[in-house]
């Protein structure tokens, strides 16, 4: 199939073949294999499956690049339970791809996390665009679909077909992680994000993960409840037919004020007179200045008195569906942390929010869709939001209000309207936070770069010492790996923060080419050796005369050296002597403070008369460094483990919990009724 493509940028043409390359060659090393080899019907079909997953690869590429997606994934247990229910309709050759990408998928998720989490922060800044691992060509995700589309046209048996897609992606998962750890420093040789280190990565990896373990959470609690509890073969619950399940749901007496009273003489009140009456709440709100929460009954009791619902009986579904999400504001209201003007927004969501419940019964099961999403967002934004001096210029609050004042309005009973509150408002925050952003990111990308700076001299002094401290040299020879070779492989550590790139190996290979002479090998060759060397040090911007002149200065000198017996004779190499490395901590604590404290993370400084809100900008790694900021962006302090592990045990810091607000609500509820 011809087809004609928008051009793209160079990086992205690169990694595009680059990433093609790869799977070629891994194709290439599986044909070789002898079950495969013998296979010659299956070794015939090989070109035609590389010409369909460069097409693929191609399109993927080229609709990334081009399209600016405007949704949200729905979530993992949404998703799932809608899988389940598209297999039954799809041919047995489908579900038995979609069961080996869905292992893959998995395992790769985890395996390439930080690597993967890497590449779409890099993506992100190139197509400017707010992306998942699931939107990229090489997330694991987009890959398995390109290497079935590409493997299942090839004419050939069902069962050939599905082995060999099992075993591609057997090899594939082997050096996945390889795979996005090329592609991050393709982005680096074209210096797009190359001040990234794996704590940004590790933030956003963990969130994902996060994500995934909430839905796996609230899955399992679901079926807590479920008073016809049924398991897989092994063992597990499967999730619960929600309009079964909150049927039978009984809310405990504690919360009688969550509860519809019921009139057995009204008519039941259908689906339209429910909305109606719910969309009642809240119709005339004044749009200057901040808002202040209407009511202080909840919300249940609200549309008993508020509407005319009290003219109808509800049915018991969606009258649990009512009581849960009265239940579940009452607990965000709790949150001593959001100021009451944002309140007032949350308090106008849960119109939209329980319109949604009532026509989407597995809304309580599916983590993660857009009109949760939405509410996550106006909450985290309200933990860390503090009114201005004057209202009308608070054009943060100003957008969020117009927003949800618009999902109020367009509401048609869809997710659409959700997605596209989501999308106007990343627009709009990329461009209302860039001054800050800017001030912040001068401050991290600082800290960044001396961490890395420290870290590439470690590492270079530390490899020139292993792997030449063993040898007795000329004084010149020492002199000119410990000082000229040792800053070749400080600058390519420093520019990929990495050992693991093409021009660390080939660095290598010139080490080895050298040390044949000082082994006194047969293939020794100094001229050799000297002449990769120089090609390296050429390629990290020395001038060549200048490297002719070093190389013709221990050229003579280069041959037979006499190792060294004791080890204890080895030049000691410095460590850093940074007080930010922590021995007072234990692993665990260490663990508990990093999985609380991400990059992103909000907390209150009390150290401060009225409490400041602050945030971590960054975490160094290499020399264990939070850096704070405030809001504004500019550094309010920093911090290793120990000190602010003491900080918050002395209650001089709050953390404030700012994601996946909805499923610890959602959580906090079942839990009480699963308690009653």
């Amino acid at each position: 199939m011809n087809m004609s493509f928008t051009p793209i940028p160079a990086c992205i043409d690169v990694l595009q073949q680059q990433s093609l390359n790869a799977v070629y060659r891994l194709l290439s090393d599986i044909c070789k294999h002898p079950e495969i080899k013998v296979n010659k019907a299956l070794i015939q079909q090989i070109p035609l499956i590389k010409k369909g997953l460069k097409q693929q690869f191609q399109q993927r590429f080229h609709r990334l690049m081009t399209e600016e997606p405007c949704h949200i994934h729905r979530g993992i247990i949404g998703e799932v339970q809608h899988q389940i229910e598209e297999l039954a309709l799809v041919d047995k050759e489908e579900q038995a791809f979609k069961l080996a990408s869905d292992a893959f998928i998995e395992k790769a998720q985890v395996l390439g996390g930080i690597n993967l989490a890497l590449l779409t922060i890099r993506f992100e800044h190139v197509t400017d665009q707010q992306l998942e691992d699931e939107d990229l060509p090489l997330g694991p995700q987009q890959l398995c679909q390109a290497l079935q589309e590409a493997i299942r046209v090839i004419e050939l048996h069902t069962e050939h077909k599905v082995g060999f897609f099992r075993r591609v992606l057997a090899m594939l998962y082997k050096h996945y992680n390889d795979y996005l750890l090329d592609a991050n420093n393709t982005f680096i040789d074209q210096r797009i994000c190359e001040h990234l280190d794996e704590s940004d990565g590790r933030a956003r990896f963990r969130s994902k993960r996060e994500k995934v373990k909430a839905a796996i959470k609230r899955n399992n609690l679901l079926s807590s409840i479920n008073q016809n509890l049924t398991l897989d073969d092994e063992g597990n619950p499967l999730p619960p037919k929600m309009d079964e399940l909150l049927e039978h749901i009984h809310i405990p007496p504690s919360a009688s004020e969550h509860v519809l009273d019921v009139n057995i003489m009204a008519p039941d009140a259908s689906k339209e007179e429910l909305l109606a009456a719910i969309s009642q709440l809240y119709q005339s709100q004044s749009d200057e200045g901040y808002l202040q929460p209407r009511s202080e009954l909840t919300l249940a009791k609200q549309l008993q008195q508020n509407t005319g619902l009290s003219e109808f009986r509800v049915g018991k579904s969606n009258a649990n569906s009512i009581s849960m999400m009265s239940l579940l504001f009452e607990d965000l209201y709790n949150n001593q942390h959001i100021a009451a003007a944002i309140m007032a927004l949350i308090e106008l969501l849960q119109v939209p929010l329980l319109k949604t419940a009532i026509l989407d019964k597995n809304f309580f099961a599916d983590s993660g869709n857009p009109a949760q999403l939405l509410l996550d967002l106006v909450v985290e934004q309200g933990l860390s939001w503090a009114p201005d001096k004057v209202p009308e210029k608070d054009f943060l609050y100003i957008k969020l209000a117009q927003l949800i004042a618009q999902v109020n309005k367009n509401f048609d009973g869809s997710y659409s309207v959700f997605n596209q509150a989501i999308h106007d408002f990343n627009q709009f925050y990329k461009k209302h936070k860039l001054r800050v952003e800017m001030i912040e990111s001068r401050i991290v990308t600082t800290e960044k770069a001396k961490a890395r700076v420290d870290r590439a001299k470690q590492e270079a002094q530390q490899h020139t010492e292993i792997t030449f401290g063993i040898y007795q040299l000329p004084a010149a020879v020492d002199c000119f790996l410990q000082q000229h070779w040792q800053q070749v492989l400080f600058y390519i550590h420093n520019k990929y923060d990495n050992q693991r790139n093409d021009e660390w190996r080939n660095a290598l290979i010139s080490e080895k080419l050298l040390m044949l002479n000082f082994n006194s090998h047969a293939k020794a060759d100094k001229n050799k050796a000297l002449a990769a060397m120089k090609k390296m040090m050429l390629n990290t911007g020395m001038e060549n005369a200048d490297v002719n002149t070093l190389l013709k200065t221990i050229i003579e000198l280069v041959g037979p050296a006499a190792k060294k017996i004791a080890k204890a004779e080895l030049r000691s190499v410095e460590k850093p002597t940074s007080e930010s490395i922590d021995i007072e901590l234990t692993d665990e604590q260490i663990e508990q403070l990093q999985n609380q404290l991400t990059v992103g993370s909000w907390l209150i400084d009390h150290r401060q008369s009225e409490g400041e809100k602050v945030k971590i900008a960054a975490y160094i790694k290499h020399t264990d460094t939070y850096i704070l900021v405030h809001r504004n962006g500019t550094k309010s302090d920093s911090f290793n483990s120990r000190q602010i592990y003491t900080q918050i045990k002395q209650h001089n810091f709050t953390v404030l919990e700012r994601s996946l607000m909805f499923d610890k609500a959602l959580e906090s509820v079942i839990t009480a009724i699963r308690a009653a």
